[in-house]
């Protein structure tokens, strides 16, 4: 789990970097009308970055939710299946 969310946080930091870049250079004028392609490229990445969260929640969830399914069978069934 903690990998994935630190993964998550490299797409979201990585992402941050470009759109910093894309502001820089529309933000001084450089690139005019890409201001519009900056806009886009923003949604996509904010986008991107909330879906890696989302998806390290969920998978978190049926993680702990199969590890606490587990639990139960083990204490309800373990002493049968040890032959007791």
């Amino acid at each position: 789990m903690s990998n994935l969310t630190n993964q998550g946080n490299i797409v979201q930091d990585l992402g941050e970097q470009v759109l910093q870049k894309m502001q820089h250079l529309t933000g001084d004028g450089l690139l005019g009308a890409s201001g519009d392609g900056a806009n886009q490229l923003a949604t996509g990445i904010h986008g991107t970055a909330n879906a890696v969260r989302d998806t390290t929640h969920q998978v978190g969830n049926h993680v702990t939710n199969y590890g606490d399914d587990m639990t139960h069978m083990d204490a309800q069934y373990g002493n049968q299946i040890a032959g007791g």
